[in-house]
């Protein structure tokens, strides 16, 4: 409900969902194969983590025209895990980002056509990498041991905004927009790289790992058949090109081997359509969660990997005066969690 303020005042009284997203466990399949820096064919299977993604909805009417909303929920996550065998090729492990955000809204209905509505988002970000030595990188460490690993977490703020037209009773069209993420994690690195780097023995040092997590705009369509039933149309553009590199800040050497360039591309798929079922006409709205769902019960998580590779450094010279050669990054075959519609009512528990 949060998710999508635009819908807020066609609800009656004060209403609360509680869900386990659009489905209870998120299930993706990820498998990846390439090339590793020493020239040997690597695949890994079964690589991204299952899930599950709880949300809470409340909103309440505080006028004929005026309703407020709260969401918390997960917007975005990550979780990849390579074997062991296959991390000890190419370098790179675990890739972990956890977040939740808390969405209090406002929607305004201007008149029987037109809604407004706007929000802010606090968002709590949790990431961590890990990454192991191989026989190419040039660091100190038995191979298999661990190379580099980062935790850390952070605050960050957005907002929102939509409009919803009533084209008649029964078929709605919205808009909304989703401010992007400008997420800063800071905390601890340490490692065979960064005790290379600084020339210390067991070494941790701070860290920090700035991400903006992109901003997302959708247009939806919803039209009630009867009391039972509903369909729901909708197309998403989310602004994937601002992730552009991973580069995590230790203010040591290592900054340079550790830099992954990104450059992923705008997410806009096609519309789709699906049937939903409603409780009641005055209780069914369309409502939409990033990065792809409609709902105001959904959320996904994306299960595409993150590639951190290290390139090589020479134990032989000084780190700074290091040269960094390029290391093949594997092939990765993503997925992003399979998103389905349904009334916002019929998410209920």
């Amino acid at each position: 409900m949060t998710n999508n303020t635009r819908t807020y005042t066609r609800l009656t009284a004060a209403a609360a969902l509680l869900g386990m997203s659009s489905t209870p466990l998120i299930h993706p399949q990820v498998d990846v194969s390439g090339i590793s820096a020493g020239g040997a064919a690597v695949s890994d299977s079964d690589i991204a983590e299952n899930a599950f993604v709880p949300n809470f909805y409340y909103s309440r009417r505080i006028s004929d025209d005026l309703t407020a909303g709260l969401g918390i929920y997960s917007p975005f996550g990550l979780a990849t895990s390579y074997s062991k065998s296959f991390a000890s090729l190419v370098g790179t492990e675990t890739s972990e980002i956890t977040t939740v955000s808390i969405n209090p809204s406002l929607a305004f209905r201007l008149n029987e056509k037109w809604t407004v509505g706007a929000g802010f988002s606090v968002m709590y970000v949790d990431g961590k990498l890990t990454a192991l030595n191989t026989a190419t990188d040039g660091v100190p460490g038995a191979v298999g041991g661990k190379l580099f690993a980062l935790e850390g977490d952070d605050w960050a703020y957005g907002w929102n905004i939509g409009v919803l037209f009533e084209v008649t009773e029964n078929t709605r069209i919205g808009l909304q927009y989703r401010s992007s993420f400008d997420v800063s994690i800071e905390g601890s690195a340490k490692g065979d790289l960064i005790d290379a780097a600084t020339r210390t023995p067991n070494n941790s040092v701070d860290t920090t790992l700035d991400i903006e997590l992109p901003d997302v705009a959708e247009l939806s369509v919803f039209h009630q058949i009867n009391d039972a039933w509903a369909v729901h149309a909708d197309i998403t553009w989310t602004g994937w090109s601002k992730f552009k590199a991973l580069s995590p800040n230790t203010g040591t050497p290592a900054d340079v081997p550790l830099a992954t360039t990104e450059n992923w591309e705008d997410a806009f798929p096609a519309s789709r359509t699906a049937p939903c079922a409603s409780l009641t006409p005055t209780a069914s709205g369309s409502a939409s969660v990033p990065p792809s769902s409609s709902t105001s019960a959904i959320t996904s998580i994306s299960a595409t990997p993150i590639s951190l590779q290290t390139k090589p450094m020479s134990p032989s010279k000084p780190p700074a005066a290091t040269k960094a050669s390029s290391v093949a990054q594997p092939k990765a075959t993503s997925i992003s969690s399979a998103s389905a519609s349904a009334a916002p009512s019929s998410r209920t528990s």
